[in-house]
């Protein structure tokens, strides 16, 4: 093994071996075989389980694209920007050791996933907060998810680090490769964790200094949102999705910059970001939230509820061994229970899958039934729906939500008073551009061709054009758990909603 990594002079190209892979997005682009030491591992092979737009496909049957292509393009567009950046500005990655942070880069765009749960963001944005074993404090994530489930398939690979806090991998050519795992965690983490570290390790002081807080803007970037990660599940969704986009990531590949130590557009590439954020409102309104998407989304979490008690899937984010299985395919499992045959694990001394009478036997049934019915397409009713504007009311239904009040207003204003909490769900949500209330074109950072090293801020007063309107829009749904339902909910929830707002 090479004991120790140098900087690579400018010009100095990488030969390694590559391996050629056809994508639908990105046609063909290569990767260095090195890298599929992670990508060949059970933790990364799991996210070919995992669609990455959930049970989307039930609306949308193409969008039935996985977490395992988006990774892996991810990577290549990492690997793209990186080199593109080294080619035309070396010495922005001056005191650096550039073969390990490129690396280190490319790795955490692989892997920038692994923690995802079932049917995307459903599991920790719904589920965890709800289920059996959520751990108590601060919410678990999926990017804590993904840094733990990094930290086995090191293990299960049997790296180490040296003293320099970096590991290596296996190269067929040229010597191993460095990496360092600390920053490609801080790397998936946007660089919050090592920012906020009183006491930065001393093999990532180097990072913290925001002469490269750029390393921090490539892969996930929380300051601009505009990022790798970003660019490729906006094209891959709305392809699969059927649907239509005009903006060109690549465009923005090619032309980014490093700008006084962060990532800066030209500004001529102002209507192409414009388009970016637009898919993304595009995509939030009609694909992802999709009115009969998020009924399904609904069923299936109180599905994976009710299961909880039995099969503790909840405490699968904190045992890796276990985790690694956990995909979309736990409704098959729940499904199959019946016939199959299941095993209880919450460790009471008489199991439960033999005891028609305990509680965990009929909550599996519960579950299994709600699974039948979203494959019968007995799905629940969207009952009312309200789109609004107020920021005030969108933050006191929120408050009132947390609550569980809501609930309790709405059934105030059922004038059957047969109506019973369990009868439906109610789902608030807001749909923004990138930056909630506010325009995020405001937080591009961009350069100008006259000045290509000096930043360029769009002013704060200053009104933007090409699109007019509000940057966000609330949305009140309530759902019918059953058909019988449904009239009686809408006519409560509407009463409820206009004695909020009067005169509308």
């Amino acid at each position: 093994m090479v004991s120790k990594s140098e900087p690579l002079p400018p010009g100095v190209s990488i030969n390694h071996e590559l391996r050629t892979l056809n994508d639908s997005i990105h046609n063909d682009y290569a990767l260095e075989e090195y890298f599929f030491q992670i990508v060949d591992t059970p933790h990364f092979q799991r996210l070919r389980g995992l669609k990455q737009l959930g049970i989307t496909s039930y609306v949308f049957p193409s969008a039935a694209h996985t977490r395992f292509e988006h990774s892996l393009g991810v990577g290549h567009l990492t690997r793209t920007l990186v080199d593109r950046l080294w080619a035309t500005q070396p010495g922005a990655f001056a005191g650096l050791d550039f073969l390990a942070v490129r690396t280190s880069l490319i790795i955490a765009g692989l892997c920038h996933d692994l923690g995802h749960g079932p049917f995307s963001h459903l599991f920790d944005g719904n589920f965890m907060l709800r289920a059996v074993d959520a751990p108590k404090g601060d919410h678990w994530t999926h990017e804590k998810g993904s840094v733990d489930m990094l930290d086995d398939l090191l293990r299960y690979l049997g790296l180490q680090e040296d003293a320099d806090g970096l590991m290596w991998l296996k190269s067929k050519q040229n010597g191993d490769i460095p990496f360092s795992p600390g920053l490609v965690k801080a790397v998936i983490d946007s660089g919050k964790g090592l920012r906020a570290q009183a006491d930065v390790p001393a093999s990532l002081k180097r990072y913290a200094s925001p002469e490269v807080r750029f390393l921090f803007q490539i892969v996930a970037n929380d300051d601009t949102g505009i990022d790798v990660d970003r660019f490729d599940y906006f094209r891959r969704d709305t392809y699969n999705a059927g649907a239509q986009t005009a903006y060109n990531p690549m465009r923005l590949v090619n032309s980014a910059r490093i700008v006084e130590g962060q990532i800066a557009f030209p500004e001529k590439e102002f209507p192409n970001l414009r388009l970016m954020f637009q898919t993304r409102f595009n995509l939030f309104k009609h694909v992802y939230t999709h009115r009969v998407s998020e009924a399904i989304n609904l069923m299936v979490v109180d599905a994976l509820l009710k299961a909880d008690g039995a099969l503790r899937i909840s405490s699968m984010v904190h045992n890796p061994a276990m985790y690694v299985h956990l995909t979309d395919g736990i409704l098959d499992q729940i499904a199959a229970s019946a016939a199959h045959g299941w095993r209880c694990m919450c460790g009471d001394p008489e199991p439960c899958d033999k005891n028609s009478e305990s509680e965990h036997f009929k909550s599996m049934a519960q579950a299994r039934g709600l699974v039948e019915r979203i494959r019968k397409r007995d799905l629940y009713q969207l009952a009312f729906e309200k789109v609004f504007y107020n920021r005030t009311l969108y933050r006191d239904l929120t408050r009132a939500a947390k609550e569980d009040g809501l609930k309790n207003q709405i059934l105030e204003k059922d004038s059957t008073e047969k109506l019973r909490r369990d009868d439906f769900h109610v789902d608030l949500a807001s749909i923004h551009h990138g930056d909630k209330e506010n325009d995020p074109m405001v937080k591009v950072l961009f350069f100008s061709k006259d000045k290509p090293d000096k930043l360029l801020l769009l002013p704060r007063d200053t009104p933007l054009p090409d699109l007019d309107g509000p940057f966000i829009e609330y949305r009140l749904r309530v759902y019918a758990r059953n058909r019988e339902h449904t009239k009686d909910i809408h006519a409560a929830a509407k009463a409820w909603l206009k004695s909020l707002t009067p005169g509308n």
